[in-house]
């Protein structure tokens, strides 16, 4: 490996190790909440919060009355509050006639973590206490008219339906406001899935005003770690074959776009709310973030026909796990949703995705995956791996030579670069062989990082003994004490990981001036894997352990076949006479 090649790979590594840094400057430190009478309920309650005391059995939101922009004023007088609660197969999604807004959304089939973001843990809930999912506003930009506190009569038989597969049910909200127009929405639920029909209009009226869509709270946390999650809370939109993202920052911070959308949504690191509108015309988007959730956040989207007459929106609702083959099954590309890594990146993580998932139906353990993932990625390599263990013994026989070449022209960089380019054609040499299975490696390292880090299958996946989730570091203890860059989670696999690094460095040292690399590297990748997920530090040690064993098993052929191992060869002269005598191998001088 060159000097270039570790100067590359040690700008990578520092990128990772500065990263959680980078996190802090961005989105600064994770706080308590301030503790209010409401929101300390709240809190208590999340995620499964109880009806009032009618309805015992059944699970749903507080209503917590937000703030809005301007109050309606609506003609229809007391309205009785009420909460439908639709228990489906996959999720238990509650709706409330105040603002007639989807109020939670909880995951039947996905737990919180223990110590995680709600004491108690219990199911994923996708909205916040405070959250309002699909609320509608009335009027032009500054000056909308929000109808989330405003009281809907519901058309609903009853407060609690349960849905099996092939069920579905629609629940309609109406409102006459003062002005005599009638606001409607409609859903309509179905049994299988996490999908469900959204409709919003209205109707009559003198004067049209542009009707937005909106999602408030975003996506509530929902992992051990606040550092690891919180890259992932971000609002996005797939608008005019684009995929266009907000974070949060710790400053506000706004996006609008028009065009044709596809879809538009809040996320966390592992599951999304998403609305696809069903429209042929443009819609005018957009994503707002500011603050830390959970804290003092605005965190969600707004969504309006950009055509002023057009008063209605329909579309498709999903508020699910990310899952690649689900989210493409429902179309309007919110496969795009899933995060698989930089664009060059993508169609590799793919590959690496479906590749898991495959091996999974054979062998249902994914550690036990990634085991057989690296083999095959090292049966693959195998040519390369050949190639590079020659061309290191090359460069240790050519090294005289090329010594030689320097100091002849050591004034003359030039004619010094002329005589080595000659020399490695004479004797076929790259320079670069010997790095060549690294670089192709670091491709799939990232799509392993975005893969096991982003989707769904991956989420509290256990492997054997501590190691109960691949998407997290495989945390044996907490430490008393935090250690600079490193932190206070004592990790077992990046210090096996670390330790056959070492190894493998150590069997292939042929240069002494590299000695102190194989010290150095494995301690710098220790510190750099520690924040990483097990299943990819998995990967590493186990691509190492069969990386050395390769390299052993090259050197021991090389020798049974009479040729010197680069760890072995002969010094200076002697392999110059060696190279030299060579049939076709001879240099004129």
């Amino acid at each position: 490996m060159d000097r270039n090649t570790l100067i590359a790979l040690a700008l990578v590594l520092a990128i990772w190790l500065l990263w959680p840094k980078w996190m802090e400057l961005l989105y600064g430190k994770p706080e308590p909440a301030p503790v209010t009478t409401e929101t300390a309920i709240d809190s208590s309650m999340a995620p499964m919060r109880s009806l009032p005391a009618e309805q015992p059995s059944v699970n749903a939101a507080p209503d917590v009355e937000p703030q809005p922009v301007r109050e309606a004023a609506a003609a229809e007088g007391d309205v009785e509050l009420r909460r439908i609660v639709i228990d489906a197969e996959r999720y238990t999604a509650v709706i409330s006639n105040r603002g007639a807004v989807i109020r939670s959304w909880e995951l039947k089939e996905y737990d919180l973590p223990e110590g995680g973001p709600v004491p108690g843990g219990g199911h994923v809930d996708l909205l916040p206490p405070d959250g309002r999912g699909l609320g509608i506003l009335l009027g032009a930009e500054g000056r909308e008219t929000d109808l989330s506190r405003t009281m809907f009569d519901v058309d609903a038989a009853a407060d609690l339906y349960t849905l099996n597969a092939g069920d579905s049910v629609t629940v309609r909200f109406t409102c006459d406001l003062s002005d005599g127009r009638t606001v409607y929405k409609r859903f309509t639920f179905r049994g299988a899935g996490y999908t469900a029909r959204f409709d919003a209009g209205v109707l009559g009226g003198g004067a049209t005003e542009r009707m937005t869509v909106s999602w408030r709270g975003g996506v509530p946390p929902a992992e051990r770690e606040y550092t690891t999650e919180m890259p992932h809370m971000k609002a996005q939109a797939y608008v005019g074959e684009s995929l266009e993202t907000i974070q949060f920052k710790k400053e506000a911070e706004t996006s609008r776009f028009v065009g044709l959308t596809d879809w538009i949504a809040v996320r966390n690191k592992y599951f999304l709310a998403a609305f696809a509108p069903v429209s042929s015309g443009q819609s005018e988007v957009e994503l707002q973030a500011h603050g830390i959730p959970g804290v003092e956040s605005e965190y969600g989207w707004d969504l309006a026909p950009f055509d002023l007459t057009q008063t209605s929106v329909s579309g498709l609702v999903y508020l699910g796990p990310i899952d690649v083959d689900r989210l493409m099954v429902n179309g309007h590309n919110l496969e795009r949703a899933a995060d698989l890594g930089w664009a060059v990146i993508r169609p590799i993580s793919k590959v690496v995705l479906w590749t898991f998932l495959g091996l999974y139906k054979i062998i249902p353990n994914y550690g036990l995956v990634v085991v057989i993932f690296s083999l095959f990625v090292k049966v693959l390599l195998h040519p390369l791996t050949k190639k590079s263990y020659e061309s290191t013994s090359k460069m240790q026989t050519l090294k005289p030579l090329m010594e030689e070449i320097r100091a002849k022209y050591k004034d003359d960089q030039k004619k010094l670069n002329e005589e080595m380019m000659k020399l490695y054609k004479e004797e076929g040499f790259n320079p670069l062989g010997g790095c060549l299975p690294m670089v192709l490696q670091m491709p799939i390292i990232f799509a392993i990082y975005a893969v096991l880090g982003n989707n769904i299958e991956f989420r509290q996946a256990p492997f054997f003994a501590w190691i109960s989730d691949l998407s997290a570091p495989d945390t044996l203890l907490i430490l008393p004490f935090t250690v600079p860059f490193y932190g206070s989670n004592f990790n077992v696999l990046p210090i096996l990981m670390a330790g056959s690094m070492f190894f493998q460095q150590k069997l292939m040292l042929t240069d002494p001036k590299q000695k102190m690399m194989v010290y150095i590297m494995p301690v710098i990748m220790l510190f750099v894997f520690n924040r990483l997920s097990s299943g990819l530090v998995l990967y590493w040690f186990m691509f190492n352990i069969l990386s050395a064993g390769h390299q052993y098993y090259l050197m021991r052929k090389k020798s049974a076949e009479g040729e010197p191992a680069p760890a072995v060869a002969g010094s200076g002269k002697a392999l110059v006479a060696q190279q030299r005598g060579k049939p076709g191998k001879g240099r004129k001088r």
